[in-house]
């Protein structure tokens, strides 16, 4: 009996397993069409009215069948309307460009960061020069944050670009992108500003700008044809000793590519144990999440208390979701029937399509740490602070882990989340759909304990309000402005 048993237990798994390695080559063979599919379109330099509208109704169908159940906080109403506004406003052939100007203010719509459509990447070439100001948006003006011509420089309000108000270009901009409100926008715009522009037919190169100087509030009109490009490579995770005790932790992602991060963590926790540290400072305000696993590994560090940092995720199960969490397993373990092991995917292949599956989060008992950190712990928080960044900033206050600093997260502690990367079938364009509702310690953004924003006397100034704000704190003072 139980030799039978042995045998049918093995011609399970064997079973299994033939169709784990099935469905890895169906997917490896699927993703190589799909390049080729999609090289294809963006190859292309017009599209028909009806394809254009056939693309828009396959944002439709991914909402439909892809897109998890309606958060309240982010009315499926809202894009359903602004779709229907988008395909009347096609009436003739256009480009990828065009078409994108149409279609991304209606994708994001929904005020959800994870719902996105991309721009054409033709469409923002990098030339070898770029706009000649780095700039911040304060009270709906840009300003200068970098860069100097003459004696124009931070802190001085650019009035317009290529006689086009800058004002207009900023507000019609910032529906390129993504986000939970206008203030995450314009974060983002701001970063990618010279990239922006190139969407925009009336602000390339010549510029002709003109900004208002902050001292002498003259008007001078400045003639550029752009600065040298230069390659910018932000690292995830860096670490700066600021002032003796103190210890600046920037994390820009929740991703590690090259395998560095468990090293970097304890290379970090050493140095604060040998050098004595008493305030580390956790930088998130560019962090726009990635894999929560990582926030879990710093909180073992910061805690020796049971910790969660999601309480639950309910998945839309669909083919495309299938998909898009077994990629998300290394190579490796592909070959083995993992999907019927992992909790997520398990419910997923258990589930019939179009249910939901829910997987509830236990919290994580933390093991014995000799490189604990028992020191004072400040997080900085900001409107590009988003996904498992908000989730981490949101556990760090349920738990009482450590202090928030700067302005509230554009990330929402419950929101839809597990995105799958979609091509729309004729041009071609990038599209982020998401497959689950993700939930986290609260409902909406995560406030800080302290709010502190730049200023644009900061901005003039060079000047970090909130880094600041910290170190005057943790040094018995006050900053009273």
């Amino acid at each position: 009996m139980l030799r039978k048993l042995g045998v049918t237990v093995l011609g399970l798994v064997a079973i299994a397993t033939a169709l784990s390695i099935v469905s890895h080559f169906r997917i490896a063979a699927g993703e190589a069409t799909e390049e080729k599919r999609v090289a294809a379109a963006l190859a292309r330099s017009e599209f028909s009215v009806a394809e254009l509208h056939e693309d828009i109704a396959q944002v439709r169908i991914w909402l439909a069948t892809v897109h998890p159940e309606e958060i309240p906080v982010f009315p499926l109403a809202q894009i359903d309307e602004a779709l229907e506004r988008a395909e009347a406003s096609i009436v003739r052939p256009v480009n990828h460009k065009t078409f994108y100007q149409k279609l991304a203010p209606a994708v994001h719509a929904l005020n959800d960061e994870h719902t996105m459509l991309f721009p054409p990447d033709r469409a923002r070439e990098s030339s070898a020069r770029k706009f000649p100001f780095e700039i911040a948006i304060v009270d709906g003006q840009p300003l200068i944050r970098a860069g100097a011509i003459g004696d124009v420089g931070p802190g001085d309000q650019i009035q317009s670009i290529n006689d086009l108000p800058a004002e207009r270009i900023i507000d019609s901009l910032s529906s390129n992108y993504a986000g939970t409100d206008k203030r995450q926008r314009l974060a983002y715009l701001e970063d990618d500003f010279d990239a922006a522009l190139s969407l925009d037919g009336g602000t390339q190169a010549p510029y002709s700008i003109v900004v208002h100087d902050r001292v002498t509030e003259a008007n001078t009109t400045v003639n550029s044809n752009g600065v040298l490009r230069t390659p910018v490579d932000e690292p995830a995770f860096e670490l700066d000793m600021i002032r003796r005790g103190t210890l600046l932790f920037s994390y820009n992602a929740f991703e590690d590519d090259e395998g560095q991060f468990d090293d970097f963590l304890e290379g970090l926790f050493a140095t604060a144990r040998h050098e004595d540290v008493e305030t580390l400072i956790i930088d998130l305000r560019r962090n726009r999440g990635g894999a929560t696993e990582f926030g879990d590994r710093i909180l073992e560090y910061l805690t020796d208390q049971p910790f969660t940092q999601l309480t639950r995720v309910d998945v839309r199960v669909s083919e495309l979701a299938k998909q898009e969490f077994l990629r998300s397993v290394p190579g490796f373990l592909r070959w083995i029937p993992i999907q019927y092991i992992h909790p997520i995917l398990r419910r997923l292949w258990t589930s019939n399509t179009g249910d939901v599956a829910s997987v509830d989060f236990e919290e994580i008992s933390p093991t014995d740490n000799p490189l604990r950190f028992h020191g004072d712990v400040y997080v900085l928080i900001g409107p590009r602070t988003m996904s498992s960044a908000s989730l981490f900033a949101a556990a760090v206050r349920h738990y009482g882990i450590g202090t928030l600093v700067g302005e509230k997260t554009g990330g929402y502690t419950t929101m839809y989340g597990n995105i799958i990367d979609a091509r729309l079938p004729n041009t071609g364009l990038k599209v982020w759909m998401p497959t689950s509702v993700v939930y986290g310690h609260g409902a909406g953004p995560v406030e800080p304990d302290h709010e502190v924003r730049d200023s644009a006397k900061d901005i003039a100034e060079t000047r970090d309000a909130a880094l600041e704000y910290v170190l005057f704190a943790t040094a018995g003072q006050r900053n009273s402005n």
